[in-house]
């Protein structure tokens, strides 16, 4: 039996997000007036405050969705993936994956799954 060390695998931290500049109200379907700004995957606050379609009774911090309270960057990313990802469940890097989830998640409950994810990625970097 051989007790030669495995060499570790680092991340490299270069390879670009699948999701990298993607316009996310296009990415998950969303509907806009003609004009109205768009949140992009890199923005740390991602705004759907103008999609057309969303029920009234959504709050307006719920049409928010604010990454800036993740502390670590790394994390953020993997944040913003996996809130893409669930926007997105028909994306090409979303679709391969074997236990995606694969129901459209609306706005509210993604902001609520994001100010979980905020506290616990905070308690992982702490």
């Amino acid at each position: 039996m051989s007790t030669t060390p495995l060499t570790e695998v680092r991340p490299s931290g270069t390879a670009p997000s699948p999701f990298a500049g993607a316009d996310i109200c296009g990415l998950a379907g969303f509907v806009l007036p003609i004009g109205a700004v768009r949140s992009v995957f890199e923005d740390d606050v991602w705004v759907f405050t103008q999609v057309i379609g969303i029920p009234a009774y959504v709050a307006k911090c719920a049409r928010r969705l604010d990454f800036s309270g993740i502390i670590n960057e790394r994390w953020k990313t993997v944040a913003k993936e996996y809130i893409a990802a669930q926007m997105a469940p028909g994306h090409e890097a979303v679709r391969t994956l074997p236990y995606a989830n694969r129901t459209v998640r609306v706005v509210n409950g993604l902001y609520a799954e994001l100010l979980e994810l905020v506290r616990w990625l905070n308690w992982l970097t702490a």
